[in-house]
């Protein structure tokens, strides 16, 4: 009777267990997290804040593309009388279209060598001399304050490169 017993209880507990598994594995099965609709309000601010930021660093790559041109096509640019351009970070070609311009070139004495690079000519300009009409003028290192001055009302370059106007 006690064996009866005994084995009428282990049966009933492994029915309960049996059961109770099958239903956690049908749970675990039906359940899918992507279509669940509820979710942390911090977690979705913080994901949009995530996706601001990267949507603002990409604009102001974009910006930066826009203004160096990347290097793949001249930009045209009018200048007034007195404005001058600078290669900012990078290399800058320059082609004089119309107007006047003297080369800016703040070095002196032991670096007088460094100017602009007339491509068209294979000769150097010097601080003060005018830039010629048509020819590819190169200011090969940016940030060092070498550019051209315009000296007529105004003047159209032909610009590629990362620069600045002052």
């Amino acid at each position: 009777m006690k064996i009866r017993k005994k084995t009428a209880k282990l049966a009933a507990i492994f029915a309960v267990c049996m059961v109770l598994s099958v239903f956690a594995f049908a749970a675990d099965g039906a359940y899918d997290s992507t279509k669940d609709p509820i979710a942390a309000r911090s977690y979705v601010d913080s994901e949009i804040d995530k996706l601001e930021a990267k949507i603002a660093e990409l604009e102001s790559e974009l910006q930066k593309v826009k203004t160096s041109n990347n290097g793949l096509a001249y930009t045209m640019k009018t200048l007034n009388k007195g404005q001058k351009i600078y290669a900012k970070d990078t290399a800058l070609e320059i082609i004089v279209r119309s107007g006047t311009a003297t080369v800016v070139s703040p070095f002196v004495e032991e670096f007088k060598s460094q100017g602009l690079s007339d491509i068209t000519t294979g000769k150097e300009l010097y601080n003060g001399a005018v830039a010629p009409f048509n020819d590819l003028l190169l200011i090969p290192v940016g940030g060092d304050k070498r550019g051209l001055e315009i000296k007529s009302d105004k003047a159209v370059l032909l610009v590629r490169g990362d620069y600045e106007i002052k």
